[in-house]
């Protein structure tokens, strides 16, 4: 039972951190970039530079 609540503790501040996170991307854009999917929301995103699957075979 402990360890069944220790996991979803865990979780949830993951969660919480997460979220925190990418709110904490969004304040930081300057004023002129635009989202993508505002203006076109068909657009699928597909960023690439963590992994050695990109455009220099190697994680960047």
């Amino acid at each position: 039972m402990v360890k069944c609540v220790s996991s979803f503790l865990l979780f949830s501040l993951l969660s919480v951190q997460a979220m925190s996170a990418e709110n904490h991307i969004d304040l930081h854009q300057p004023k002129d970039f635009v989202d993508i999917t505002t203006v076109a929301p068909d657009v699928q995103v597909d960023m690439r530079y963590f992994s050695s699957h990109n455009f220099i075979g190697r994680p960047i």
